[in-house]
């Protein structure tokens, strides 16, 4: 299919106007097969057991992508890595690989605090968690209620302890948390003519996305931002359109209007462009700043940029207070002296309901807006008992669990995907209660024996075959 049959004729117009003679190649490209990544998870496991664990599953060594650490190509005609156990067990994350770069940007130290300002499905945010090493805060917001779900599913497969998640509009946020983030990314919604080879369908709908509307959505979406970011911290900025006006021209309107921001330079490597501040109101330099065009590079289209703010400003949130039922708590340390290697230190505990959440540091004081998942999510407490969570087992070590309560299964075994298809376990158990099941030594799900008869507590939803 050549340029002309493919893309909207306003669109190739605009772009050759703003393009001049590079614009035929980047129309070609656009013709061309998308690009497809995986992102290793560093929270269970490191770069030579993975490649070995890849080249095991899928017969090819992977191949790392040159701009962020952990970052593999795959080949999507050959390989299905969804379909993996590898995928389940929640040892890589698959991302485009132009969309990688902006976590790489954040690359938040353990201990801070950090705001995924929209954050559904969470890619971004879990390669954020995987920098902060379960130390510090990571707080999810997205405004859309449908995408919250899988928010929260891939937060607990892929073990994130530190997590909170808001359901909010921006600007709600901003009273609770003014000038208190280290670090907060907003990948804001927008055209997304960058995805036109990830998503066809897109191309149709090209010219009724609305961009003054979205111009307006991202930039205040920023605005919300840039109150919320303490003195030194950054605000990473990103879209996957080429549009200027959703891109350099939010960027230079933001910094005349907020003096107290200044853009930082963003390395550049491997076909990264540098913004182009040509395509500005104002011609502001926007060299720091970062493009990523599917004809220089293997990757779809991409736009980062990383604005800190000056000065020293800080204000701690009113800390919400840990406060933990006994009966609740009773319950979990039963369980726990049962099926733990030892307790879980250095952990506040707290209670909303029957459920139980840890976290290393007390989060905000959250009374005042909608809130999906207040922590580390460990269970709840049902007729006097406590039933682990998903998400508790997913982010433990097998270190973490008593030899006697782990079923460990090679990926191989037909058991093991037998009990991610939610069938009735076909192994047997030597002592009641919770035991968890791991594959290859990573823990996957619960089961829960009677003594004759045992079930399997892994999510119906979550089943991948």
């Amino acid at each position: 299919m050549t340029p002309d049959q493919l893309l909207p004729a306003k669109f190739m117009e605009k772009y050759r106007c703003l393009m001049g003679n590079e614009a035929e190649s980047f129309f070609e490209s656009l013709c061309q097969e998308r690009t497809y990544g995986v992102r290793k998870n560093d929270l269970k496991v490191d770069t030579t057991t993975f490649e070995e664990l890849w080249q095991r599953e899928f017969g090819v060594a992977p191949e790392p992508i040159p701009w962020v650490p952990g970052g593999y190509y795959y080949d999507g005609n050959s390989i299905q890595p969804g379909r993996s156990t590898m995928y389940i067990r929640g040892l890589y994350y698959i991302q485009d690989p132009s969309a990688m770069l902006p976590g790489a940007v954040a690359a938040p130290a353990p201990g801070m605090n950090v705001l995924d300002l929209c954050s559904a499905p969470g890619g971004k945010a879990i390669q954020m968690a995987a920098y902060m090493q379960g130390r510090g805060t990571l707080y999810c917001n997205d405004i859309s209620a449908s995408r919250i779900k899988a928010l929260i599913r891939n937060l607990e497969q892929f073990g994130v302890r530190n997590s909170v998640v808001l359901n909010e509009e921006p600007a709600k946020l901003i009273d609770i948390f003014r000038d208190y983030f280290d670090v907060i990314v907003a990948d804001v919604p927008c055209s997304g003519e960058g995805m036109f080879r990830k998503d066809r369908g897109s191309i149709s709908q090209w010219d009724s996305h609305g961009a003054d509307k979205l111009c307006h959505i991202q930039y205040d979406i920023l605005c919300s931002a840039a109150q919320m970011v303490r003195g030194g911290g950054a605000i990473v900025y990103s879209t996957c359109t080429y549009a200027p006006e959703e891109n350099e021209q939010i960027i230079e309107r933001f910094l005349q209007e907020h003096p107290e921001f200044d853009l930082r330079y963003i390395p550049k490597g491997y076909g990264q462009a540098p913004g182009r501040g040509e395509w500005t109101v104002h011609g502001t330099d926007m060299d720091a700043s970062v493009r990523m065009w599917p004809h220089l590079l293997r990757g779809e289209g991409h736009y980062t940029a990383c604005l800190v703010r000056q000065g020293d400003a800080y204000r701690e949130p009113i800390k919400a207070k840990a406060s933990a039922d006994r009966k609740v708590m009773q319950a979990f340390e039963k369980f726990a002296s049962d099926v733990l290697t030892r307790p879980l230190e250095g952990y506040c505990y707290y209670t909303v309901g029957n459920g139980l959440y840890a976290m290393r540091e007390m989060p905000a004081k959250l009374d005042r807006i909608k809130v999906c998942k207040f922590g580390w999510y460990l269970g709840c407490l049902d007729h006097d008992k406590f039933v682990p969570s998903q998400s508790l087992v997913s982010a433990l070590s097998l270190e973490e669990i008593k030899g006697e309560a782990v079923l460990n299964l090679s990926s191989t075994d037909p058991a093991a995907h037998s009990y991610l298809k939610c069938e009735t376990p076909d192994f047997d158990m030597d002592r009641r209660g919770y035991g968890a099941v791991a594959i290859d030594g990573i823990p996957v799900g619960w089961v829960k024996s009677t003594g004759s008869v045992i079930k399997n507590m892994y999510p119906s939803g979550w089943r991948m075959y």
